[in-house]
């Protein structure tokens, strides 16, 4: 295959496998293992080993893990060897690697629907999830963090918003600060090492939520896709003050859905602003730049 520049793009390997539609794809950091996922319910783990002529590289399996139904992500912890996916199945799983075998260390339930993106922080102590029951949690290995829901938000402050300008985002006025309500116990010394949630944004999407993006650069700063809209999430607060709340709301990002989000892992916050891409169903790309006061 040549590109339109005349570089070539050739095919290095093909792997098979899965017995249905494969929906996901991802790179641990390391470069040593590639994740596939599929509607057939597995998960093939392969190992990218040097091949005997030093030329090429080889992909082994190294284990084949599975859910209860149909997985649609993957991705990796970005530190360390630990592979994240999410299912139909409404959980979503944590598979660590013990000698020559993959093992779910963790299963966490709370999502109600299917789990359609996973999105990791860049130290990789939080990540946030988003799912057909139109919420976002978000999960953090914290010992001693009680669960916290956002409240909902006010629907009249975001009509206000939506009708500062059509097109355009528009800041949420007035909820930077919003309080959380304490919902669940205490997590006991015997679990302290499991993920937990610790925030449920509800009441902000009135369609499932496809895709979320987590910015790198920024403490606390996710993206999401839902319907046509695209919104942004900002931390704010420390400490067990800490909470999130919606910043800015795009509701005619594109003019159909909205299937994917992603953040450039190049610029975090800065006077230039950071990049965020988008796709839709009405088949175009866009890039917009954002900064916590204006978004173009």
């Amino acid at each position: 295959v040549r590109t339109e520049k005349g570089m070539r793009f050739p095919k290095v390997t093909r792997l098979e496998g899965h017995e249905n539609e494969v929906k996901g794809v991802a790179w641990s950091t390391s470069g040593e293992f590639l994740a596939t996922c599929s509607r057939d319910k597995s998960i093939f783990i392969y190992d990218v080993c040097p091949a005997d002529d030093g030329c090429e590289v080889e992909y082994e399996v190294s284990g084949v893990v599975s859910h209860n139904q149909d997985v649609k992500t993957v991705f990796w912890h970005p530190k360390e060897d630990l592979l994240f996916s999410g299912s139909y199945d409404d959980t979503i799983k944590i598979w660590g690697h013990s000698g020559d075998d993959w093992d779910c260390i963790h299963t966490l339930s709370g999502h109600n629907s299917t789990i359609w993106s996973l999105a990791i922080s860049p130290d990789g102590d939080e990540f946030a999830s988003c799912s057909q029951d139109r919420t976002v949690k978000i999960w953090s290995k914290a010992s001693t963090t009680s669960q916290m829901a956002v409240r909902q938000p006010d629907p009249f402050a975001l009509l206000r918003a939506a009708s500062a300008g059509a097109g355009a985002f528009s800041a949420i006025q007035g909820y930077l600060h919003r309080q959380w309500s304490r919902s669940g116990q205490q997590q006991s010394p015997a679990n302290s090492s499991v993920w937990s949630c610790v925030a449920t944004l509800q009441g902000y999407h009135k369609r499932p939520v496809l895709a979320v993006s987590w910015l790198a650069g920024l403490d606390g700063c996710i993206a999401t896709a839902s319907g046509k809209a695209i919104r942004i999430f900002r931390r704010v607060g420390e400490g067990i003050e800490r909470s999130w709340c919606l910043q800015m709301v795009q509701e005619m990002a594109h003019s159909l859905d909205v299937n994917c989000v992603a953040w450039s892992p190049l610029c975090g916050e800065s006077d230039e602003g950071a990049c965020l891409a988008s796709c839709g169903d009405d088949g175009t790309v866009k890039v917009w730049r954002y900064r916590s006061d204006i978004w173009v």
